[in-house]
């Protein structure tokens, strides 16, 4: 499967169907046009009737974030560092990203985790890697033959 240089597709965040654009050093998420004004006054906070000014930063308060990829149909988590603050320019949010797990499958649940870079090689070396491969079929196989003894 070849990977993108840039995600795009849609995620909820604060009952809000937002759209996204990843370019693997920021999440970008984009209000629809009617949320833009809500998603605005998220930053601001009321003095008065009508009087606004900055109000307290905007911090993430969710440690991912669910999404579709438009290009993929492939459904994708976003890991955030909750309580990080989160940037904003107009009404697109951005969002700093940790992590990042990407479903190859229709399944929900993850069985296998794959984590590559260089950065890894040299905290642990490739040639002292292991595998664990748990085949259920033979060892109930196995637990069937000693039963069976």
């Amino acid at each position: 499967m070849e990977e993108l240089d840039v995600y795009s597709g849609k995620l909820n965040y604060k009952d809000i169907c937002f759209d996204f654009v990843y370019d693997k050093q920021e999440l970008r998420l984009i209000p629809p046009r009617d949320k833009k004004r809500e998603v605005s006054n998220w930053k601001k906070k009321e003095l008065f009737p009508g009087v606004y000014t900055m109000g307290d930063p905007l911090t993430i308060d969710s440690p991912y974030l669910e999404g579709i990829i438009s290009e993929t149909d492939q459904k994708v988590i976003f890991i955030t560092r909750q309580g990080a603050f989160i940037g904003s320019y107009n009404s697109v949010l951005l969002i700093e990203v940790v992590a990042v797990i990407l479903f190859s499958t229709e399944k929900k649940l993850i069985s296998k985790i794959v984590f590559t870079g260089p950065e890894i090689n040299v905290i642990h070396s490739v040639g002292n890697a292991f595998t664990l491969i748990y085949d259920e079929e033979q060892s109930q196989k196995r637990n069937n033959f000693n039963t069976n003894s």
